[in-house]
């Protein structure tokens, strides 16, 4: 009967550790979650949504377009903010 007190003993010890190590690690991800920017970092005038380009012939405004793009799909994640 000792003896299975002890065992049950060391396992409740075991799941113990083992929840604190899953609460440090949850802690450790919330600590770590993205915040979004603020609203001011990016505000964009005439941008239109472009996703498909030519390589060999892009423009800048083109590029402008795809950057636009970018930032509103990290908008949706709610990584930035587009003003």
């Amino acid at each position: 009967m000792a003896d299975e007190l002890i065992a049950a003993k060391g396992t409740e010890n075991n799941l113990l550790q083992r929840i604190t190590k899953l609460e440090d690690r949850i802690a450790q991800l919330e600590k770590n979650q993205l915040q979004p920017l603020t609203p001011s970092a990016y505000t964009v005038t005439n941008g239109s949504v472009d996703r498909t380009y030519n390589a060999n012939t892009v423009a800048v405004a083109e590029l402008a377009d795809i950057v636009y793009c970018i930032l509103l799909d990290l908008e949706t994640k709610g990584i930035v903010s587009v003003a």
